[in-house]
C-alpha cells in the first residue's frame, strides 16, 4: 500500500526527468546547439581571490625588475614568464565559468564547433566528406566521471561527443553527461544533408 508524505512521491511514481545541459537557438539563420560552460563554484570563489594575490605578487616582481636593471635578473624573467602564462591560464579559466560557451551546429557541408567566452570566440569547421564515426562515448578518466566543463581552447579537453577527422578525434560537449551528448547526437542528425546521415 502505497503511503504519501508530505513532499514524497506515491510508491510507482517514476523519477523526474533531468532536464538537459544544452540548448537550440538560431543565430543569422543557422540552428545552432549552445552548450554554456557548467559552473564551478571552487572556481568562482577561489580564482578571482588568487588572481588578487597573484597579480600583487608579478606586479611587485615586475618593480624589482625595472629598479634594478644592472643586476643579472635571468631567474626573475623567467619567473614573470610563467607569472603571466599562470595569470591568462587562471582568467581564462574564470572567465569561463562566467559565460563561456560551446556551439554546434551543421551547414550544407560542414560541422562548425565553436566557443564563445567574455565577447570573444572562434569556430572550426570540419568537411562532412572526412568526418566518421561521429558518436557517443565515455571520456578518458578523469574528465568523464567528474563531469567538468573544460574551455575548448585548452590543449586538451574531452567530451563524451567525439568524431574521427583524419588521423585525429575530435572531441565536444565537455562537462556533459553521455546521455545530453545522446540527445546532441539526435539533433546534429536531424541537421545533417541528407548524403552525410
Amino acid at each position: 500500500m502505497a503511503v504519501r508524505a508530505r513532499g514524497q512521491l506515491e510508491m510507482g511514481a517514476f523519477e523526474p526527468l533531468p532536464k538537459a545541459h544544452f540548448r537550440l537557438e538560431t543565430s543569422e539563420g543557422v540552428p545552432k546547439i549552445i552548450i554554456p560552460a557548467r559552473r564551478n563554484w571552487f572556481v568562482l570563489i577561489f580564482i578571482p581571490f588568487w588572481l588578487a594575490i597573484w597579480t600583487v605578487g608579478g606586479m611587485a616582481a615586475f618593480y624589482d625588475l625595472l629598479a634594478n636593471p644592472g643586476s643579472p635578473r635571468l631567474f626573475l624573467t623567467i619567473w614573470l614568464i610563467g607569472w603571466a602564462i599562470g595569470w591568462l591560464f587562471a582568467a581564462s579559466w574564470l572567465g569561463w565559468n562566467i559565460s563561456g560557451r560551446e556551439e554546434l551546429s551543421v551547414t550544407n557541408d560542414a560541422l562548425v564547433k565553436g566557443w564563445r567566452v567574455l565577447g570573444f570566440g572562434r569556430e572550426k569547421r570540419y568537411d562532412l566528406s572526412q568526418i566518421r564515426g561521429l558518436s557517443v562515448g565515455t571520456p578518458p578518466f578523469p574528465y568523464g566521471q567528474m563531469r567538468i566543463s573544460y574551455p575548448p581552447f585548452l590543449p586538451m579537453t574531452f567530451g563524451p561527443l567525439k568524431w574521427n577527422y583524419g588521423a585525429s578525434t575530435v572531441y565536444a560537449a565537455s562537462g556533459l553527461s553521455e546521455g545530453e551528448a545522446e540527445m546532441i547526437l539526435v539533433e546534429l542528425q536531424k541537421r545533417l544533408p541528407v548524403a552525410f546521415r
